[in-house]
């Protein structure tokens, strides 16, 4: 399978974990400034940590307009990405996808050779080496997210 194909195949994955880290990085504001971490908003019943603010930020229209036109706009800049570096930079996930992985490998050169390497199970260049494009790709994965290797 070419580079090509293999981002052709790969782009929609991509995009919608770009979308889903997008949309936690809104939804919890107070976890992506790096306070309130998940001691602060266990069970979201304390009144405080990241759970009180998203619903604080859910009950904003004005916020919630808002969002949704940043998240049109990364969709838009995903859908026109031409390869892998492009879809990779626009999701912020290139450095962590170029970096040296956990299981102590080589780095990959380029990014369509890191999205090779986690198509082929072998690991990417950053995260747990082990595969797993989530614990690669950004900070949805190291936040507890499940989404899927593309």
């Amino acid at each position: 399978m070419s580079d090509d194909e293999l981002f052709a195949a790969a782009a929609p994955g991509l995009r919608l974990f770009g979308l889903a880290d997008a949309l936690q990085a809104w939804a919890k504001p107070a976890r992506a400034a790096g306070g309130g971490g998940a001691a602060a908003g266990a069970g979201g019943r304390g009144g405080g940590g990241w759970a009180r603010a998203m619903a604080q930020q859910l009950a904003d229209l004005r916020a919630c307009e808002e969002g949704a036109g940043q998240l049109l706009e990364r969709l838009e800049e995903a859908e026109e990405a031409a390869d892998t570096q492009e879809a990779l930079d626009v999701i912020s996930a290139l450095g962590l996808a170029l970096g040296q992985p956990a299981s102590g490998g080589p780095p990959c050169t380029s990014a369509a050779e890191w999205l090779r390497r986690v198509a082929c199970g072998g690991g990417g260049g950053g995260g747990d080496g082990g595969g797993n494009a989530a614990a690669t790709a950004g900070p949805l994965a190291r936040a507890g997210g499940g989404v899927a290797a593309p």
